[in-house]
Protein backbone atom coordinates (compact mmCIF):
# COMPACT_ATOMS: atom_id res chain seq x y z
CA UNK A 1 0.00 0.00 0.00
CA UNK A 2 2.97 2.40 0.82
CA UNK A 3 3.92 1.98 -2.99
CA UNK A 4 0.44 3.78 -3.98
CA UNK A 5 0.64 1.40 -7.47
CA UNK A 6 -1.08 -2.02 -7.55
CA UNK A 7 -0.87 -2.03 -11.52
CA UNK A 8 2.83 -2.37 -11.91
CA UNK A 9 3.54 -3.48 -8.26
CA UNK A 10 4.51 -6.89 -6.91
CA UNK A 11 0.74 -8.34 -7.13
CA UNK A 12 1.09 -8.04 -10.91
CA UNK A 13 4.62 -9.69 -10.80
CA UNK A 14 4.47 -12.35 -8.67
CA UNK A 15 0.80 -14.20 -8.60
CA UNK A 16 2.13 -16.50 -6.00
CA UNK A 17 1.79 -17.57 -2.34
CA UNK A 18 5.49 -18.36 -1.03
CA UNK A 19 4.89 -21.69 0.95
CA UNK A 20 6.70 -24.80 1.91
CA UNK A 21 5.00 -27.00 -0.71
CA UNK A 22 6.61 -28.59 -3.49
CA UNK A 23 5.58 -31.56 -5.35
CA UNK A 24 7.59 -33.96 -6.81
CA UNK A 25 5.48 -36.09 -9.02
CA UNK A 26 5.18 -34.75 -12.30
CA UNK A 27 1.52 -35.59 -12.79
CA UNK A 28 0.56 -34.05 -9.60
CA UNK A 29 2.61 -30.74 -10.30
CA UNK A 30 1.18 -30.08 -13.21
CA UNK A 31 -2.56 -30.29 -11.96
CA UNK A 32 -1.29 -28.15 -9.07
CA UNK A 33 -0.04 -25.89 -11.37
CA UNK A 34 -3.30 -25.59 -13.39
CA UNK A 35 -5.05 -25.16 -10.04
CA UNK A 36 -2.53 -22.24 -8.77
CA UNK A 37 -3.79 -19.83 -10.73
CA UNK A 38 -7.13 -19.84 -9.66
CA UNK A 39 -5.45 -19.51 -5.51
CA UNK A 40 -1.96 -17.74 -6.65
CA UNK A 41 -0.59 -20.67 -4.44
CA UNK A 42 1.96 -20.60 -7.68
CA UNK A 43 5.21 -22.60 -6.15
CA UNK A 44 8.47 -20.98 -6.69
CA UNK A 45 10.26 -24.19 -7.61
CA UNK A 46 11.22 -23.17 -11.18
CA UNK A 47 10.79 -26.04 -13.44
CA UNK A 48 12.99 -26.58 -16.43
CA UNK A 49 12.42 -25.15 -19.33
CA UNK A 50 9.60 -22.41 -17.46
CA UNK A 51 12.43 -19.93 -15.70
CA UNK A 52 11.10 -17.05 -17.94
CA UNK A 53 7.60 -17.34 -16.46
CA UNK A 54 8.30 -18.42 -12.83
CA UNK A 55 9.67 -15.75 -10.27
CA UNK A 56 12.70 -17.19 -8.62
CA UNK A 57 12.51 -16.67 -4.46
CA UNK A 58 15.66 -14.49 -4.65
CA UNK A 59 14.03 -11.84 -6.62
CA UNK A 60 10.56 -12.13 -4.79
CA UNK A 61 12.25 -11.55 -1.70
CA UNK A 62 14.20 -8.24 -3.17
CA UNK A 63 10.70 -7.28 -4.30
CA UNK A 64 9.40 -7.40 -1.35
CA UNK A 65 11.60 -5.48 0.78
CA UNK A 66 12.70 -3.25 -2.00
CA UNK A 67 9.00 -2.28 -1.40
CA UNK A 68 8.42 -2.82 2.39
CA UNK A 69 12.12 -0.95 3.27
CA UNK A 70 13.37 0.90 0.72
CA UNK A 71 15.81 2.85 2.32
CA UNK A 72 17.29 -0.85 4.02
CA UNK A 73 16.96 -2.23 0.87
CA UNK A 74 19.42 0.20 -0.81
CA UNK A 75 21.98 0.33 1.74
CA UNK A 76 21.93 -3.59 0.56
CA UNK A 77 23.00 -2.50 -2.85
CA UNK A 78 19.06 -2.63 -4.64
CA UNK A 79 16.41 -0.54 -5.31
CA UNK A 80 12.82 -1.91 -7.10
CA UNK A 81 9.70 -0.49 -8.36
CA UNK A 82 9.11 3.45 -7.84
CA UNK A 83 12.08 3.34 -5.73
CA UNK A 84 14.08 2.37 -8.67
CA UNK A 85 16.09 4.83 -10.25
CA UNK A 86 16.66 7.35 -7.65
CA UNK A 87 13.77 7.99 -6.16
CA UNK A 88 13.82 7.59 -2.74
CA UNK A 89 10.65 8.17 -0.23
CA UNK A 90 7.80 9.64 -1.21
CA UNK A 91 7.50 11.70 2.17
CA UNK A 92 10.90 13.41 0.92
CA UNK A 93 11.47 17.07 -0.53
CA UNK A 94 14.94 15.93 -1.67
CA UNK A 95 15.78 16.71 -5.69
CA UNK A 96 16.96 14.16 -7.25
CA UNK A 97 18.90 15.26 -10.63
CA UNK A 98 19.37 11.32 -11.65
CA UNK A 99 15.76 11.00 -12.21
CA UNK A 100 14.02 9.94 -15.69
CA UNK A 101 11.46 12.75 -17.10
CA UNK A 102 8.84 10.64 -16.27
CA UNK A 103 10.06 9.80 -12.36
CA UNK A 104 10.86 13.72 -12.14
CA UNK A 105 6.79 14.02 -13.14
CA UNK A 106 5.21 11.80 -10.56
CA UNK A 107 7.27 13.70 -8.07
CA UNK A 108 6.29 17.18 -9.29
CA UNK A 109 3.06 15.89 -8.81
CA UNK A 110 3.20 15.27 -5.44
CA UNK A 111 4.87 18.63 -4.39
CA UNK A 112 3.40 20.11 -1.69
CA UNK A 113 1.70 16.58 -0.28
CA UNK A 114 2.55 15.29 2.91
CA UNK A 115 2.02 11.29 2.55
CA UNK A 116 1.35 9.59 5.97
CA UNK A 117 3.29 6.32 6.36
CA UNK A 118 2.47 3.62 9.09
CA UNK A 119 5.46 2.82 11.00
CA UNK A 120 7.58 2.91 14.60
CA UNK A 121 9.39 5.27 16.72
CA UNK A 122 12.24 4.31 14.54
CA UNK A 123 10.80 4.91 11.41
CA UNK A 124 10.24 0.98 10.10
CA UNK A 125 6.80 0.98 8.21
CA UNK A 126 4.66 -1.58 8.97
CA UNK A 127 2.79 -3.95 6.49
CA UNK A 128 -0.72 -3.87 6.65
CA UNK A 129 -2.54 -6.72 5.86
CA UNK A 130 -6.18 -7.95 6.57
CA UNK A 131 -6.68 -9.55 9.71
CA UNK A 132 -7.46 -13.27 8.07
CA UNK A 133 -4.58 -12.97 5.86
CA UNK A 134 -1.96 -12.40 8.77
CA UNK A 135 -1.04 -15.90 9.91
CA UNK A 136 -0.58 -17.11 5.96
CA UNK A 137 1.52 -13.66 5.01
CA UNK A 138 3.60 -14.02 7.74
CA UNK A 139 4.31 -18.02 7.67
CA UNK A 140 5.18 -17.30 3.68
CA UNK A 141 7.56 -14.55 4.49
CA UNK A 142 9.23 -16.53 7.08
CA UNK A 143 9.34 -19.72 5.31
CA UNK A 144 10.94 -17.22 2.30
CA UNK A 145 13.89 -15.54 4.69
CA UNK A 146 14.45 -19.21 5.75
CA UNK A 147 15.06 -20.51 2.24
CA UNK A 148 17.28 -17.80 1.09
CA UNK A 149 19.50 -18.21 4.15
CA UNK A 150 18.38 -14.70 5.94
CA UNK A 151 20.03 -13.31 3.11
CA UNK A 152 18.89 -9.52 3.71
CA UNK A 153 18.62 -7.50 6.41
CA UNK A 154 15.03 -6.14 7.73
CA UNK A 155 12.70 -8.27 5.53
CA UNK A 156 9.98 -8.20 7.26
CA UNK A 157 8.78 -11.65 9.19
CA UNK A 158 8.46 -10.05 13.18
CA UNK A 159 5.44 -9.91 14.83
CA UNK A 160 5.74 -5.89 15.37
CA UNK A 161 6.23 -5.39 11.63
CA UNK A 162 2.94 -5.93 10.93
CA UNK A 163 -0.87 -3.93 11.20
CA UNK A 164 -4.68 -4.93 10.64
CA UNK A 165 -6.07 -2.54 8.09
CA UNK A 166 -8.84 -2.28 10.31
CA UNK A 167 -6.67 -1.04 13.79
CA UNK A 168 -4.77 1.11 11.09
CA UNK A 169 -8.17 2.80 10.31
CA UNK A 170 -9.47 3.09 13.46
CA UNK A 171 -5.53 5.12 14.26
CA UNK A 172 -6.18 7.38 11.75
CA UNK A 173 -9.54 7.70 12.55
CA UNK A 174 -8.60 9.02 16.49
CA UNK A 175 -5.40 10.91 14.74
CA UNK A 176 -8.20 13.00 12.70
CA UNK A 177 -10.37 12.76 15.47
CA UNK A 178 -13.36 11.78 13.25
CA UNK A 179 -15.39 8.28 13.39
CA UNK A 180 -14.88 5.89 10.22
CA UNK A 181 -18.28 4.05 8.85
CA UNK A 182 -19.00 1.41 10.53
CA UNK A 183 -19.45 -1.02 7.68
CA UNK A 184 -16.14 -1.34 6.70
CA UNK A 185 -14.80 -4.21 9.17
CA UNK A 186 -17.73 -6.30 7.53
CA UNK A 187 -16.46 -5.28 4.03
CA UNK A 188 -12.91 -6.42 5.31
CA UNK A 189 -13.79 -9.66 6.80
CA UNK A 190 -14.98 -11.08 2.77
CA UNK A 191 -12.20 -9.47 0.88
CA UNK A 192 -9.97 -12.55 -0.64
CA UNK A 193 -12.44 -15.53 0.12
CA UNK A 194 -15.34 -16.79 -2.46
CA UNK A 195 -18.57 -14.19 -3.30
CA UNK A 196 -21.97 -14.50 -4.76
CA UNK A 197 -21.65 -12.56 -8.35
CA UNK A 198 -24.40 -10.00 -6.93
CA UNK A 199 -21.57 -9.02 -4.25
CA UNK A 200 -19.44 -7.79 -6.60
CA UNK A 201 -19.54 -4.06 -7.09
CA UNK A 202 -19.45 -3.08 -11.26
CA UNK A 203 -16.37 -1.59 -10.88
CA UNK A 204 -14.80 -4.48 -9.41
CA UNK A 205 -15.86 -6.01 -12.81
CA UNK A 206 -13.40 -4.35 -14.66
CA UNK A 207 -10.47 -5.89 -15.91
CA UNK A 208 -8.02 -3.54 -14.70
CA UNK A 209 -8.61 -4.53 -11.24
CA UNK A 210 -7.47 -7.75 -11.36
CA UNK A 211 -4.22 -8.99 -11.97
CA UNK A 212 -3.03 -10.57 -15.46
CA UNK A 213 -3.78 -13.70 -14.50
CA UNK A 214 -7.31 -13.30 -13.39
CA UNK A 215 -8.09 -10.69 -15.36
CA UNK A 216 -10.63 -13.03 -18.10
CA UNK A 217 -12.22 -14.74 -15.21
CA UNK A 218 -12.58 -12.04 -12.43
CA UNK A 219 -11.77 -14.57 -9.62
CA UNK A 220 -12.55 -12.74 -6.29
CA UNK A 221 -9.76 -14.36 -4.43
CA UNK A 222 -7.06 -12.51 -6.99
CA UNK A 223 -4.75 -11.01 -4.78
CA UNK A 224 -4.84 -7.79 -6.96
CA UNK A 225 -8.24 -7.36 -6.78
CA UNK A 226 -8.16 -7.91 -2.96
CA UNK A 227 -5.38 -5.16 -2.36
CA UNK A 228 -7.55 -2.79 -4.36
CA UNK A 229 -10.86 -3.75 -2.38
CA UNK A 230 -8.92 -3.18 0.91
CA UNK A 231 -7.61 0.37 -0.64
CA UNK A 232 -11.41 1.36 -1.16
CA UNK A 233 -12.33 0.19 1.94
CA UNK A 234 -9.69 2.15 3.94
CA UNK A 235 -10.35 5.37 1.83
CA UNK A 236 -14.75 4.62 2.45
CA UNK A 237 -14.26 4.42 6.03
CA UNK A 238 -12.15 7.70 6.36
CA UNK A 239 -14.23 9.46 3.83
CA UNK A 240 -15.84 11.89 6.10
CA UNK A 241 -12.32 12.78 8.67
CA UNK A 242 -10.45 12.97 5.39
CA UNK A 243 -13.11 14.98 3.57
CA UNK A 244 -12.84 13.03 0.68
CA UNK A 245 -15.21 14.18 -2.25
CA UNK A 246 -16.81 10.75 -3.00
CA UNK A 247 -19.80 10.22 -5.44
CA UNK A 248 -22.45 8.02 -5.29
Amino acid sequence: MCEFNLRHGIIDQFNSVVGPWRIDNEIQRRRAEFHARETHRIHLETPVGKAARIATQSSCLREILGRCEPLIAEQQGFSVGLYRGGIREFDTDAANFNASSKQLSICGQMKGTHPLFGADNNGRRWLVCLKHEYDNIRSSLQFLMESQGSRFEGFPTMEDQFVFADALVDALAEHLKGIPNAEYKLWMDIFGKNQPFEFVTPWERRANVFCRVHSATRNCCCAAATAARSCFAIFFALREPLQLPFGD
